[in-house]
């Protein structure tokens, strides 16, 4: 039935794709079909010297006004869409594991490390798409756009530490903001080892006399994930009875999007539909399940938002914007233990449970920005957001009460407590003020106030200097601060017992970069050092605030055309971190990490990416006498034919982990002895065609 359901999907899409050609197939005129033919030869010709270019980008992220990401404050990397299709990226999860500083994290926490840093119910990684938070305070997921395929993106912006001054809470170890398709009309699908598949289209429209645009960017992605070896479960590991383990087992995944943009004059509004599904294959407490199909996660949100501009002199603008978001987080089958073996074959192989929790948020506020004192820009917003728990519950075969089992599932009050609210203000003032052409300041601080957890104040100084041509200096001091997580402060599971006295997580982080720039390459360097503090853990099943952390760390970058036919580019990033609880490294992190790509191009219709990637040995927990986790190395090659058969159609066929290394993640200290181990060699081919 699923498959249909994805065979009736490709086919709307298929229809989607081909409406221009429908609608206007008697009115296309010789003439209007060879502009046409010179349009699609000038955007492959423009691609083509965009990758073989050393592009100076701009961004709104850091400042929330268009600038060049090498002039705003703090550090910013911009990846653009069709960058990331040529080396053979396929969906935003893989792109951001390639940017300096960032690693996949384990299963069952959040998918990305961030300069050694990254657990799961975290929120430390904010998430926005299309300007809009996906961050979900319940557990503090951000994963919901995780899988969206590349073809759908248009740009990904990332702040590399702290960005609370913009973006408030849960802006930690960085920001991340997802742009999707708004122009153009284009189809893509994909077909890969492990019955992977993806696809979707991008539908516009424009009038510019009106200043009218519109867009519809749907996408879908579905793996059943490769063989993977599993061994031994922490039942088997401790000689405890009732293992599944060692057995084959699968990390299947989907994802599924539909955004709708509409903008006209100074009105916009954005519709927003996310979905990720996930398995837990090694299981939600590292005991192997009895079913492939158990530990199930799926993330929904649904979000509405509009915007208004106003143009109150040539010196001074404001927007209002507001906005709902609904976010549901369902855990279905999740295998929790196994039950004796004598009362399996009445009540079942072990404790099985169903949870389900709904937030809704509504939000608002008012950004202003005023360019009327000489060589200032000052920049005023406001926001309040009003975030509830509703139509929480569970579902299990044993009674919460007394651990007896039962034959069927009964339906009980959740583990996060139904109608908790949280509310909170905030308050941005920022000034860039320009001494020169050559040097600016930006000096920010934002003020918080919380209705359950209190207020929080966060500065943010930036000091932006070029000395000489081609060469520019950076720093900046910042805050940031991540509130409790409605889990952590309300949960009333035994295992995970909730704490209404948590203080927020704060964190202070010095940066300090230099950048050369000149026609055909770019490098930087950036040196930073982050004190974490009141980091919340759990501890004997009650979250609490620990002694925090340090992180220390540089990020090299480096991309080079060289020739008019091949470009280089490469990263290279080292972090030292230290647990101030336990005194050593945080787990799971790497020291280094590295991403290096080389692109051919020997005209506009023939492309060959290679990529390598290289994550350090992994640290272990303080309780952990298992061995450094080994390095992982990976080779991922990418060929792409554009204008095949027609102008406008690409074809890219690639391979994953090329040769086939042996890939593992950390897993804790008395589970899986072996850790978590991928899926090998994998291969892929897409089709795009842009009309």
């Amino acid at each position: 039935m699923k498959s249909k359901k994805l065979v009736v999907i490709y086919a709307v899409l298929a229809v989607i794709g081909c409406y221009p050609f429908f609608v206007n197939a008697d009115e296309r005129q010789p003439k209007d079909i060879e502009n046409e033919k010179l349009t699609q030869d000038k955007k492959a010709l423009a691609v083509f010297n965009d990758l073989m270019a050393v592009m100076e980008e701009t961004t709104e992220i850091a400042t929330k006004t268009r600038m060049n990401a090498d002039w705003v404050p703090g550090i910013v990397t911009v990846l653009k869409g069709s960058d990331l299709e040529a080396q053979g990226f396929r969906t935003v999860k893989e792109a951001l594991a390639t940017t300096p500083g960032m690693a996949v994290a384990p299963f069952g926490e959040n998918d990305l490390i961030v300069r050694g840093v990254g657990k799961f119910v975290s929120g430390k990684l904010k998430m926005l798409v299309n300007g809009i938070s996906v961050t979900d305070i319940i557990v503090g997921l951000s994963n919901t756009a995780m899988l969206m395929p590349i073809e759908s993106i248009e740009r990904i912006e990332v702040i590399r530490g702290t960005g609370a001054v913009m973006y408030g809470e849960n802006a930690y170890t960085g920001v991340v903001n997802i742009i999707t398709r708004k122009e153009g009309t284009r189809l893509f699908g994909q077909l890969g080892s492990f019955t992977t598949r993806q696809g979707g289209g991008v539908m516009s429209y424009a009038n510019t006399e009106k200043a009218l645009n519109m867009s519809l960017n749907l996408a879908g992605f579905d793996t059943q994930g490769g063989k993977i070896q599993s061994g031994l479960d922490t039942l088997a590991a401790l000689h405890q009875p009732g293992s599944y383990s060692p057995n084959t087992i699968h990390d299947k995944e989907a994802s599924k999007s539909g955004i709708f943009t509409l903008d006209y004059q100074n009105t916009s509004l954005v519709a927003q539909y996310l979905q990720r599904t996930e398995f837990l294959p090694f299981g939600v407490k590292n005991i192997l399940p009895p079913s492939q199909n158990s530990n199930r996660l799926t993330s929904t949100q649904y979000s509405l938002e509009a915007k208004q501009k106003f143009q109150i002199s040539s010196a001074f603008q404001t927007s209002l914007h507001l906005g709902g978001l609904v976010t549901e987080i369902s855990a279905d089958n999740m295998y929790v233990a196994p039950f004796p073996a004598v009362i399996q074959p009445l009540f079942g192989p072990g404790v099985v449970a169903n949870n389900f929790g709904r937030e809704n948020r509504l939000y608002g506020g008012i950004d202003s920005s005023w360019r009327g004192w000489n060589n200032h820009l000052i920049t005023i917003n406001i926001d309040y957001a009003s975030t509830k728990v509703r139509d929480s519950w569970q579902e299990v075969n044993v009674d919460p009460t007394t651990n007896a089992p039962l034959v069927a599932k009964n339906r009980y009050p959740s583990m996060i407590k139904n109608n908790i609210f949280r509310d909170n203000a905030g308050i941005v003032i920022e000034d860039k003020f320009e001494f020169s052409n050559q040097t600016s300041m930006t000096t920010g601080l934002r003020y918080d106030h919380y209705s359950d957890v209190g207020n929080s104040l966060n500065p943010r100084v930036a000091l932006v200097f070029q000395p000489a041509e081609h060469h520019i200096l950076k720093a900046q001091f910042s805050t940031a601060f991540r509130p409790p997580t409605f889990m952590e402060m309300y949960s009333v599971s035994g295992l995970a017992l909730g704490n209404q006295n948590l203080k927020p997580e704060t964190i202070r982080t010095y940066e300090a970069s230099y950048i050369y720039r000149n026609s055909d390459i770019v490098g930087r360097a950036t040196l930073f050092h982050s004190n974490l503090n009141r980091l919340i853990s759990l501890i004997n099943n009650l979250y609490q605030n620990t002694n925090g952390a340090n992180m220390n760390g540089v990020e090299l970058e480096l991309e080079k055309s060289l020739t008019s036919h091949i470009k280089f580019n490469a990263n290279l990033s080292y972090v030292k971190t230290k647990d101030l609880t336990t005194g050593i490294e945080i787990a799971n992190s790497a020291n280094w990490l590295s991403n290096i790509g080389l692109v051919y191009q020997p005209n506009h219709d023939y492309l060959l990416n290679l990529h390598y990637g290289y994550i350090g040995d992994r640290n272990r927990e303080v309780n952990d006498p298992r061995n450094l986790l080994g390095s992982n190395n990976t080779f991922d090659l990418t060929g792409s034919i554009f204008n095949l058969w027609t102008k406008g159609l690409a074809m890219r066929v690639g391979i994953k982990n090329l040769l086939n290394s042996n890939i593992r993640l950390p897993a804790p200290a008395n589970t899986y002895p072996g850790d978590y181990p991928r899926a090998g060699r994998e291969w892929w081919m897409g089709m795009v065609y842009d009309f």
